[in-house]
């Protein structure tokens, strides 16, 4: 035997040995391919848990946006491009407390009113007590507000963080990656 046929032998074993290899790979791939894109009866595809996750992910969000939009208000655009402002409640309840700042302040300017010809201690002193009881219900409502305000975002943030964690960590898409 020649050295020429040695190394046309040894040419084609590495092309069967690369033949082989390629195969190997190929069934290899086709195995994942079908494991990502086709339904078994064992295993639901990784294509169908992305899409139910994502699916899950818009109905949450749209439930989140929905409570969104119930605290803060939004504005949506008709048909004839005119903008009309929902307002949420926390513009609300602002408005209502302005509401009751300015009676307050009126009361508080009606009193002033009357009691400033008084002359004696024990009006000037009723007065002054009254003030500060008008400022202590004032603070307390103040305090309560802000409190209102305060767990409407907690609960908001509650409600978020519900949405997005619902489900059992087990058909999680991300505990199934």
């Amino acid at each position: 035997m020649n050295t020429e046929h040695l190394r046309q032998i040894a040419i084609k074993k590495n092309i069967d040995k690369a033949h082989r290899e390629s195969l190997e790979k190929l069934n290899s791939i086709q195995s994942f391919y079908n494991t990502i894109f086709e339904d078994t009866d064992e295993v639901t595809s990784i294509q169908n848990k992305l899409n139910k996750f994502v699916s899950e992910f818009q109905e949450h969000n749209n439930k989140f946006t929905e409570l969104h939009n119930t605290v803060f208000g939004y504005t949506e655009t008709n048909e004839d491009e005119e903008d009309k402002t929902h307002i949420g409640e926390l513009d609300k309840a602002k408005n209502k407390f302005d509401k009751y700042q300015e009676k307050y302040d009126t009361l508080f300017t009606q009193i002033e009113g009357l009691l400033s010809g008084a002359t004696t201690t024990s009006l000037s002193k009723n007065f002054d007590d009254k003030v500060e009881e008008y400022k202590d219900e004032r603070k307390k409502w103040e305090d309560r507000i802000f409190e209102f305000l305060l767990g409407l975002l907690l609960v908001s943030i509650i409600f978020a963080v519900l949405i997005a964690f619902n489900k059992d960590i087990e058909q999680s898409m991300i505990y199934t990656i």
